[in-house]
């Protein structure tokens, strides 16, 4: 195992821990309901053991065997893995720590939730006697038992956590069992490298003092229902010293359409004070006129999602802030990538130990009372305090990636501001086809025989349920179980594991089933994911207005939602139905798209000459090596073949996959021809073949893999994220980087025009027809642009499409 995985071998140092006087562990009695698990094993009840010298707490899941039989936790092969790795960090175990379990009974069976809530009270009591300054959690049992909801280790593991009830902090991390149970060495290794980057990680927080992140909530939220001291207090923040964190409580959350109204202003300027304005039902001009200057003021400000604060400024005071420093939400992404990890309440759980957005409930339904400004006031205040911590957490190259984000934001919010105008007569045309294309494929395969023989099977009428489904086709169709679910292990109804079983057992009488189960699929497809939302989001002026984010995706790439625009379909069935119901608010549509943008990051990132030579000399990298895997002359490959090659050769080895792999569909080549042919483009980009190395190397040194463009994606990674992730994050900020200086350019020249959409590697734009020259050249220009960033210039090419709706665009 190579060590300095996450850190340098210098690191690896005996701790400057301050310890105490070794002591043992006084048994506890209290807790402990009767779950039935202690009748059946041979130490029931399991105290803890330890000195705990250190006051450092291991909490692990439950006893196993060899622990059952020695009637001591932590003496088995997980035990003995635990002590491994505390070692790494001369840490004893038995000496100092404290060892106990969340599930304190052996089982031979994985027990349920409720034994852990049986056993928590027990546990709970056991924590508070020891008095700990860290808890350290092996596994997801543990994590939850002390953190007091039920969490997933994949969401928790690698950050240090404040638990207000014991006073001290926490750190999550694998249970050592998950790495033993790792099949592979290279898996193995990687979670025992994680084990010990958490570990290190937590003991760095012993000498530090968890009361300085505490915040007392009881104390400084100020409640402001008077005008004149509202007027005050915005005159007053607009010139403070220090930064401003403002957020908004609203009626609703899109303030697009039906009647929307700001409640509640919240406001800090340090973590200790917060303010909340009741907003008027009738704004004074004074207190309108105030609050804009506010806005439009060079304070510093910050907000937990600034495009909702941008967009709701915008909607009811007419004005876009101004100097958002600090988007607590994506700069937390640009910190710590990982999903469903940048809400609010989230961040103040776990940098924190709050729980305030569970006590007070929902907000959907906002009243302006004094409860409630206490809720906008520690809304402002926990960014506030959140802010100096993920500065903290950033440093010279990440803040680069964070400033990006920061920059995009107002262009992102700008799109979803704009809207994009759909047609309903064509969405309602769309949706009662596809109504009677659902009915026509349910009666015809409720026609068949074989759905009869499922109805005697069951003893009731087929209704597509998952269970009438795998009853048709894996019993009474026979067909064979050749996918199955990953969490319920199950045979798949999916329309490919179907087909895949159809060709794999040559049954055509079971082909028609799969097909008219395919039929409805991809109609009810088109119906809930684009037809019907698309008319209920719809506003009074027939625009939708998408949320574009970058607080979700790994690969730091933006992603959308309600609805997601960046889903609709390019190719397929349905594509174009669907593309001709989104139409211009203005005259035209023009979308602008980078031709092999992720090539040409590889060539940039790489430094490969050969691919550098090819990007300059304008060789079509897809359609020459389709022409070396069909054997015909370039002019003569057609787009199914291109197409195939991209993404079944060329993309492929760039991101990491061996020869075997271009074995699959689709071009299923023949083990001998794979070989020879990855060789050949192996031989020709072999600069290409070493930067991949040095990325996999960087992973295992580091724990994470940087991208060009400021940002870091960590563990665990697989070798195709490794491969993939370095290349598509930056090929989306190249664009992100020519969007902004195309928005601020086009304000500046007071265009009509407008984009309203991107996706990763293309901007669709809204156009008034005299200023289409204009715009389109404006925008090449910039497009082309290559950021100082990279470290290679390469070309970058711009392909223009133009059209009356976007399903009928025509390349220019």
């Amino acid at each position: 195992m190579n060590r300095p995985f996450f850190f340098d071998e210098g690191e690896i140092i005996p701790r400057r821990l301050k310890g105490k006087k070794s002591r043992s562990y006084q048994p506890t009695q209290k807790g402990c309901g009767d779950c039935g698990l202690a009748k059946g094993c041979n130490s029931p009840k399991m105290e803890p053991y330890g000195k705990g010298r250190l006051d450092i707490v291991v909490v692990g899941e439950q006893p196993g065997e060899k622990e059952d039989e020695k009637g001591r936790a932590f003496v088995g092969p997980s035990g003995n893995e635990e002590r491994s790795i505390l070692n790494e960090f001369a840490v004893d175990m038995d000496e100092d720590c404290i060892a106990t379990n969340a599930i304190q009974c052996f089982s031979k069976d994985k027990p349920e939730t409720s034994v852990r809530l049986t056993c928590l009270p027990r546990l709970q009591a056991q924590i508070l006697d020891a008095k700990p300054r860290l808890i350290l959690c092996l596994g997801s049992e543990a994590s939850s038992s002390v953190l007091g909801e039920s969490v997933k280790i994949s969401k928790v593991r690698g950050r240090v956590m404040v638990s207000r009830k014991y006073s001290c902090w926490v750190m999550c991390t694998y249970h050592p069992a998950y790495i033993i149970r790792q099949e592979k060495e290279q898996d193995r290794e990687d979670a025992r490298r994680i084990a010990e980057w958490d570990t290190m990680l937590g003991l760095d927080y012993l000498d530090c003092n968890v009361s300085s992140r505490l915040l007392d909530e009881n104390r400084g939220n100020h409640w402001i229902t008077d005008e004149a001291d509202a007027i005050e207090l915005f005159n007053r923040m607009a010139e403070s010293d220090s930064p401003v964190c403002f957020d908004y409580e609203t009626n609703q959350l899109s303030p697009f359409k039906g009647n929307p109204k700001i409640i509640l202003i919240g406001l800090a300027n340090c973590a200790e004070e917060g303010w909340s304005v009741k907003v008027p039902s009738k704004m004074l001009w004074g207190f309108k006129e105030a609050f804009v200057a506010f806005l439009r003021s060079k304070v510093p400000k910050i907000a937990q999602n600034a495009a909702f604060e941008i967009n709701w400024s915008d909607s009811i005071f007419g004005v876009l802030p101004e100097n958002i420093v600090s988007d607590t939400m994506v700069r937390e992404h640009v910190v710590d990538e990982r999903r469903k990890t940048k809400g609010l309440g989230w961040m103040a759980f776990s940098y924190f130990g709050s729980t305030y957005k569970e006590k007070f409930g929902s907000r959907k339904n906002m009243v302006a009372d004094m409860s409630s400004g206490r809720y906008n006031s520690l809304d402002c205040r926990y960014p506030w305090a959140l802010t100096r911590i993920q500065i903290g957490e950033l440093n010279t190259f990440t803040m680069r990636g964070d400033a990006l984000f920061r920059r995009a934001i107002p262009v992102l919010a700008s799109m979803t501001r704009k809207g994009i105008r759909v047609h309903p007569g064509r969405l309602e045309a769309l949706r009662d086809r596809a109504r009677v294309s659902i009915r026509e494929s349910e009666k015809r395969l409720m026609l068949m025989p074989a759905v009869l023989d499922t109805e005697n099977a069951t003893g009731r009428m087929f209704s597509f349920s998952e269970k009438d489904l795998r009853t048709l086709f894996y019993k009474v169709l026979g067909l064979p179980k050749v996918r199955r679910t990953k969490k319920t292990e199950q045979a798949s109804i999916g329309i490919d594991a179907l087909l895949e079983a159809v060709d794999e057992a040559d049954d055509e009488e079971a082909r028609p089933y799969v097909q008219c189960l395919s039929d409805r699929s991809e109609w009810s497809k088109l119906l809930s994911t684009y037809v019907e939302p698309f008319l209920a989001l719809r506003d009074e002026e027939d625009l939708i207005h998408p949320s574009i984010m970058l607080h979700i995706a790994r690969s730091f790439r933006s992603s959308s939602e309600e609805p997601n625009i960046q889903n609709v379909p390019h190719h397929g069935q349905f594509a174009n139905d669907v593309r001709r119901c989104i139409i211009p608010k203005l005259d035209t549509f023009a979308e602008a798209d980078y031709s092999g943008m992720e090539v040409r990051i590889i060539a940039s990132v790489s430094g490969d000459t050969n691919l550098l030579q090819d990007l300059w000399d304008g060789v079509d990298l897809h359609r020459f090596w389709a022409s070396q895997i069909y054997e015909i002359p370039e002019d003569e490959v057609d787009k199914v073949q291109r197409f195939d090659t991209k993404n079944g050769f060329v993309f492929p080895l760039f991101y990491g996959m061996d020869w075997q792999g271009t074995m699959a569909a689709p071009l299923s080549l023949k083990q001998s021809r794979a070989r020879s042919l990855s060789r050949r483009f192996w031989k020709r980009y072999d600069g290409v073949q070493r930067w991949q190395q040095k990325k996999r190397e960087e992973y295992k040194k580091n724990g994470w893999i940087s991208l060009i463009s400021g940002f870091r994606r960590h563990a665990p990674l697989t070798p195709r994220m490794i491969g993939n992730t370095p290349v598509q994050g930056p090929a989306f900020h190249v664009l992100l980087e020519n969007l902004i200086t195309l928005y601020e350019e086009m304000r500046r020249r007071t265009y009509l025009s407008h984009m309203v959409a991107e996706a990763h590697d293309s901007v669709l734009l809204d156009l008034k027809d005299t200023e289409i020259e204009d715009v389109i050249a404006l925008a090449t220009d910039t497009l082309k642009t290559s950021p100082s960033w990279l470290p290679n210039e390469v070309p970058l090419e711009v392909e223009w499409s133009i059209g009356a709706d976007w399903g009928s665009m025509e390349e220019l």
